[in-house]
């Protein structure tokens, strides 16, 4: 039970899949020239999906840690610059948690 308690494969999974659906999203916007609003509710679907694993797995505050980690990190290694990518981990996973 307690090993379970310190397994992030699946959050390193997570955060990597999330990181590549973003920068794939950052390019696909810039090459249509998609309007303020089609980005904003694109980058919200993307957000959806982060939150929603976020809240459906019931992390252990490690987890949580791991996973704001992992996903900066992630979003950092694709080239999402610095400050884009805490915004968007702001966005997804701080504000949860002032509501938990």
């Amino acid at each position: 039970m307690a090993m379970t308690w310190f397994d992030t494969k699946e959050l390193k999974a997570f955060a990597q899949e999330i990181a590549r659906d973003y920068l794939k999203l950052s390019k696909s916007v810039q090459v249509r020239h998609d309007s303020a609003a089609k980005r904003v509710e694109r980058f919200a679907r993307l957000k959806a999906r982060a939150d929603e694993f976020y809240r459906t797995k019931q992390l252990n505050v490690f987890k949580r840690a791991r996973l704001i980690s992992e996903l900066r990190t992630q979003l950092e290694s694709v080239g999402i610059p610095d400050e884009e990518a805490s915004e968007f981990v702001s966005s997804v996973l701080f504000k949860p948690l002032a509501g938990s």
